[in-house]
């Protein structure tokens, strides 16, 4: 499947995604073996850019996007997830979750502060099993929910991670966070070279 550019950016998209709200129980239940075998027919077909978020069905299309990525080549892949959601565990006490089918094992906090996102990166990171984040986008950051603080960092440091290229458009009004997360050997500080404007993105 062609691959197109990301504007200037090093970051390339194969022509089709795969969106990974479906696989978080969105609209009805979702098993893990229907899941895979979704993901596995998309990356027959020549799929190589996945899309997923934390919200969708809070955690569970990040881990199963994780469960296929890890077993593939990684140059091969482009993965993108969100922040400005975190997961926070509770008991589900036999609820469901209000967005997606499935155990309300989480709650949602909004958080677009500096250490929201970062706390978010890393969290997903965790929940994939992966090394790195491609793309990251700001999820339902409408400057009009007014939940996005001033949370500019310029070319300060922050940690655990390597800058990459962004593979969206500036805006003035959203923090700057690095596009692309790698995580080192083991746990610290987060830290960054190169801080580069996010934009915001509305998805389901």
């Amino acid at each position: 499947m062609r691959r197109n550019r990301l504007g200037k950016s090093k970051v390339q998209v194969t022509e089709l995604g795969f969106g990974g709200g479906p696989l978080g129980g969105l609209f009805a239940p979702l098993d893990d073996e229907t899941a895979a075998g979704a993901l596995e027919a998309a990356w027959d077909s020549g799929v190589r850019y996945f899309d997923t978020s934390p919200h969708y069905g809070i955690g569970h299309s990040e881990r199963r996007t994780g469960g296929l990525l890890r077993g593939k080549p990684r140059e091969e892949v482009t993965l993108s997830t969100k922040v400005g959601r975190l997961l926070v565990p509770q008991d589900p006490a036999g609820r469901m979750d209000e967005s997606f089918m499935v155990p309300a094992t989480h709650r949602r906090v909004w958080d677009f502060t500096r250490d929201g996102i970062l706390r978010s990166m890393e969290d997903s990171l965790e929940r994939m099993g992966v090394d790195r984040i491609d793309m990251l986008f700001l999820h339902d950051a409408e400057p009009s929910t007014n939940c996005c603080p001033p949370a500019r960092t310029g070319g300060s440091r922050y940690s655990r991670h390597r800058s990459s290229t962004p593979g969206c458009s500036p805006r003035r009004d959203l923090p700057r966070v690095p596009p692309s997360i790698t995580r080192p050997p083991r746990r610290g500080r987060w830290s960054a070279r190169i801080a580069s404007p996010m934009s915001a993105t509305h998805t389901v």
